[in-house]
């Protein structure tokens, strides 16, 4: 099941062009050729110290996407490679150092993804080609029959062997930084003081490669610490849009995101507010009269709690025009003091929400209440008697609610936002929010730090 999903685009590729050309480069310029010992033409040879000089491909390397697989290519390369000659032919043996000329070399290494390690995605070379069109000699000391099969030598055997050294050194390196850098994406993610996790962990075969870029499917839910396989009591997403802001990275969080935090923070007793002495027992009495004759005497304090019940449902739309999000959550009111609870009222909290974000090397999203209202309000249980008056009592409820409860959980979300995943190494930069119909995008560009 899938409530999130990351992306990047080409865009991103500017980011990784630089570091996959550094590890190409390192590999190739450390490359060592096995010696070899090869008869042709009656001329025996001993080629030793063979190795690629100053290869220096700082931009040549091209990473782009293709159906299924994500391709690094360089074409019409040239380098110089050094090697000691020894020739022996009848009676004549010469030898000399070389730095013989490659040109036109080619490089296509495919990309794909392979089994996830340790809850992380892993890359594979699943294809990889580096050819040589030709081989300019320079080895002076050699002429006649030896040059001939030394030409002949190079354009074969020594050939092959520098592309299948190279294949292999080229193979190894980019799985293994493209791994490297994988391995530091954050996806489990401690919220508050660790009672509740953001959980981003892969969807098994949901990563897919396209000319559009790489897309990855994960949970994208927020779950208890202490239960996180919990079975949420509403429906999982459906299909989530890929429209997003612009940006290199893509984050799309679904709906679903939204309402397993509710659930979570709900189910953890995190969404309940307790205002100790709220009212004094006169003030109530003016609207519920039976609180005349409560035995506490007219200064007596009286305690409110407001509460979020059971979400058991999708509580979050978007509204895409306003670029927000809505909620409709039941809520409950109760006036209580010492042990006994005097009245018990329910209402519909309609909330809208707006949708910040936070750059940096550990993003994160915030939201903001910017509309409550709240409806259906419903008188459960009263123990003072008389026929309270329930459109006053809410009125004043409402403006405690607005006056303190209100302010106090605007600070508290803007002071625990909650971050999404993040890339050791990397810094995000510009994040924006594109709001679609299931779920919300933030487009966000990428720079190593």
């Amino acid at each position: 099941m899938e409530g999130a999903w990351l992306g990047a685009n080409s865009a991103l590729f500017t980011v990784l062009n630089p570091i996959l050309n550094a590890e190409v480069n390192k590999a190739v310029n450390n490359l060592h050729i096995p010696d070899i010992d090869q008869k042709h033409d009656s001329v025996e040879f001993k080629l030793s110290q063979m190795y690629i000089m100053d290869f220096g491909c700082n931009e040549c390397l091209a990473l782009g996407t293709g159906p299924g697989f994500a391709s690094l290519t360089a074409h019409g390369l040239t380098t110089k490679f050094h090697v000691h000659v020894e020739a022996k032919w009848l009676f004549i043996h010469p030898s000399s150092t070389c730095t013989p000329d490659l040109e036109g070399l080619d490089v296509t290494a495919h990309l794909s993804f392979g089994p996830f390690q340790n809850g992380k995605p892993t890359v594979q070379v699943s294809e990889i080609s580096i050819t040589i069109g030709h081989i300019s000699l320079h080895c002076d000391g050699f002429v006649g029959t030896i040059i001939d099969a030394l030409t002949w030598l190079f354009q074969g055997l020594v050939k092959s062997e520098i592309e299948k050294t190279a294949q292999n050194a080229v193979k190894s390196a980019v799985a293994s930084k493209v791994n490297e850098i994988l391995s530091k994406l954050n996806l489990e993610i401690p919220i508050n003081h660790d009672f509740a996790l953001m959980n981003f962990n892969l969807v098994p075969g949901a990563a897919s490669l396209s000319s559009a870029g790489v897309k990855i499917g994960v949970e994208g839910v927020i779950v208890p610490t202490a239960n996180p396989s919990i079975v949420f009591p509403f429906a999982a997403p459906g299909a989530l849009v890929d429209n997003c802001a612009a940006g290199m990275v893509n984050l799309g969080v679904s709906l679903y995101t939204f309402d397993t935090a509710l659930y979570t923070f709900w189910q953890a007793g995190r969404l309940v507010a307790n205002l100790p002495h709220a009212f004094n027992a006169s003030q109530v009495a003016l609207l519920m009269p039976g609180f005349a004759q409560y035995g506490g005497g007219p200064t007596a304090r009286i305690n409110m709690t407001v509460s979020v019940l059971n979400p058991a449902v999708n509580p979050f739309v978007t509204n895409p025009a306003a670029h927000s999000l809505a909620a409709v959550i039941p809520v409950q009111f109760a006036l209580r003091s010492h042990n006994n609870t005097h009245f018990v009222m329910n209402a519909i909290g309609n909330v809208g929400l707006s949708v910040n974000t936070t750059g940096g090397a550990t993003p994160s999203l915030s939201v903001g209440i910017t509309v409550l209202s709240f409806s259906n309000l419903t008188a459960v249980s009263t123990n003072v008697g008389g026929d309270p008056a329930i459109p006053d009592i809410f009125a004043l409820l409402d403006g405690v609610v607005r006056s303190v409860v209100l302010p106090a959980l605007d600070a508290y979300l803007a002071s625990h936002p909650f971050p999404f995943p993040s890339l050791d190494g990397f810094s995000v930069s510009s994040p924006q929010v594109a709001f679609n119909s299931n779920d919300i995008c933030i487009g966000m560009d990428l720079r190593q730090t």
